[in-house]
């Protein structure tokens, strides 16, 4: 005897193979998602490496010639573009920080820098002096939405969403 059902269990549907074909989409959308996450973790600890990096080059050239360091020649008092540094008198000192912020700038474009002489090494970067054995050196920088370096100074208006970004380091002479 032919039973009726036994040619209805032999395959699968149109319906079945694009329930799985959606499932299965869902699952690698929610891969890619991930995946796309940790990049932008991996980019933002990649520029936070960079101006680590950076920062303690500059605390050791400070170190390193203490008596400029105490004249004032590493000196740059406000957030400044690190692209904007240049030697101004020509000392030596002063021609290092220079070369510094252009290797800086390339490396992590658009960042900012702030090198302070401090009394205390308690005190922030909004009290810089014009004594003291303390130093800061502060590298920021922001990253936008996608990820890419696109601080500007000049123009913070912009409709993208930033998130700052600093590394500050104090020394003593």
């Amino acid at each position: 005897m032919m039973n009726g059902n036994k040619d209805r269990a032999g395959g699968f549907s149109l319906l079945e193979v694009l329930v799985t074909a959606l499932i299965l989409n869902i699952g690698i959308l929610g891969l890619l998602g991930s995946q796309m996450a940790a990049l932008k973790m991996n980019q933002a600890a990649i520029s936070r490496s960079i101006a680590s990096e950076y920062a303690y080059a500059m605390v050791d050239k400070i170190r390193g010639d203490a008596a400029a360091a105490r004249n004032g020649d590493y000196d740059v008092r406000t957030l400044t573009l690190a692209s904007g540094i240049v030697g101004q008198t020509g000392t030596v000192a002063e021609k290092e920080r220079a070369l510094w912020a252009l290797q800086l700038s390339r490396a992590l474009p658009g960042a900012l820098v702030q090198i302070c002489r401090k009394i205390s090494a308690n005190e922030t970067f909004s009290n810089c002096a014009d004594t003291g054995d303390f130093f800061m050196v502060r590298v920021a920088w922001q990253q936008g939405a996608d990820d890419k370096l696109l601080f500007d100074a000049t123009n913070t208006g912009t409709s993208e969403t930033f998130d700052s970004q600093s590394v500050e380091v104090v020394g003593h002479i």
